[in-house]
């Protein structure tokens, strides 16, 4: 932060779905970061006043044992205080906290404020973060109003060790319900039956899902992103399956593509060796120094090659027609952790290697995702525990 700047930060709020029922609360991944609490109506201020210690002050609703019957214990300043490492004189409660924002405005002790502002499409009800931004935006007229995904994106984009570790775990899980699935896999059973017994075995193993699992077979396997999981896995068909499991809020994200009856026709056999290839290619560009962008150029350049060789394709700029999204996205607290494509990547940045080719008039999509972590001298694969060669995938459908 810049001397003579404070920012203001919620976890965020229950958000109304129908009538008497909430969706489920999802934490400010920005505000988890700096606390490590996931707990709806919190506030913090973080102040740097030129020539003085920073401070640090966390908002906190009050105990309340009636309203505790309904919704479950809020936790005490103790326990938030344990929880966050912020000491317990600078825990104060939600009613103190519109004068003390209101005081940082006073005086001329700062000229810049952050927050955070997120995108979102208009039918979406506004998050939490985005009326924290537009209340300093409002009641600041003097005082410049700025972004605090500046400072969060370096901070969140290189991970510790024990973020590293909580990925790690993730990713585990992932190939525990991922093996469940592919024990369960054959021809005549609905794609929401392998959903369903992917997200038991998550939800088994105490984590949840990083987001909507995606089991698409057939045609519907060139759809990026088909959630539905309506249609019947026929016979000499594949089921392409993105997925993750997250635990502690840090997300895996893996996509595994298995051929229905057990094994790879030709042409599907073909498709996917091309596909495996080119995942493997990434894991050996993967480094400091190289861009996100330039790996999607390196992984379009070897596509659309062996799409040439097979005939599929006459010329490069034919290949946005079987691949048509890129190979990589930062991975952490989201599932598309903020990142910038262009910047160089660093040791400590955990990216995925997703490269998928969807043939529509062949029935068929592959895509084969891994999650790497980034070393002074390469990458290492985090998720090299999960199968992934021909001979492993059909050796794992058929038991």
């Amino acid at each position: 932060m810049k001397e003579g700047s404070f920012a203001v930060l919620t976890s965020g709020e229950l958000v109304v779905s129908t009538n008497d029922e909430n969706f489920m609360f999802e934490v400010d991944r920005n505000f988890y970061y700096l606390t490590g609490i996931d707990f709806p109506g919190i506030l913090l201020i973080l102040e740097k006043e030129a020539s003085k210690e920073p401070r640090t002050t966390l908002f906190v609703p009050e105990k309340d044992p009636d309203k505790e019957k309904w919704t479950g214990f809020i936790p005490s300043r103790e326990e938030l205080s344990e929880k966050s490492g912020i000491a317990l004189c600078d825990i104060k409660y939600l009613a103190e906290f519109d004068s003390a924002v209101t005081a940082l405005g006073e005086g001329e002790r700062y000229s810049v404020c952050y927050a955070y502002y997120q995108d979102v499409p208009d039918n979406i009800p506004e998050p939490a973060p985005n009326l924290i931004y537009y209340r300093l935006c409002d009641e600041y007229l003097d005082i410049e109003v700025e972004d605090i995904m500046e400072i969060m994106k370096p901070l969140r984009s290189v991970k510790t060790p024990g973020e590293v570790e909580a990925i790690t775990g993730s990713a585990k899980i992932t190939d525990k319900a991922l093996r469940a699935v592919a024990y369960e896999l054959s021809a005549g059973k609905m794609e929401y039956e392998m959903i369903a017994l992917f997200n038991y075995t998550v939800a088994r193993n105490h984590a949840r899902n990083a987001f909507h699992t995606i089991a698409a077979s057939g045609e519907y396997a060139t759809i990026l992103h088909y959630i539905d999981g309506e249609n019947e896995m026929k016979e000499g068909s594949v089921l392409l399956f993105d997925c993750g499991a997250a635990k502690e809020w840090y997300n895996s994200d893996v996509t595994r593509t298995f051929p229905v009856s057990g094994s790879f026709d030709e042409k599907q056999r073909m498709i996917y060796s091309i596909v495996l290839e080119a995942n493997k290619l990434v894991a050996r560009e993967a480094r400091p120094g190289i861009s996100l962008a330039e790996l999607n150029e390196i992984t379009k350049e070897f596509l659309a090659s062996e799409l040439k060789k097979i005939g599929l394709i006459a010329s490069d700029d034919e290949l946005v027609k079987y691949y048509y999204h890129s190979v990589s996205h930062s991975l952490g607290l989201d599932t598309h952790d903020p990142f910038d494509r262009n910047a160089p990547l660093a040791p400590g940045n955990v990216i995925t290697d997703e490269p998928g080719l969807y043939i529509r008039e062949w029935g068929f999509g592959i895509r084969i995702e891994d999650d790497l972590l980034i070393t002074e001298d390469g990458c290492r694969v985090l998720t090299d525990f999960i199968p992934k060669e021909i001979e492993e995938i059909e050796a794992l459908i058929r038991g």
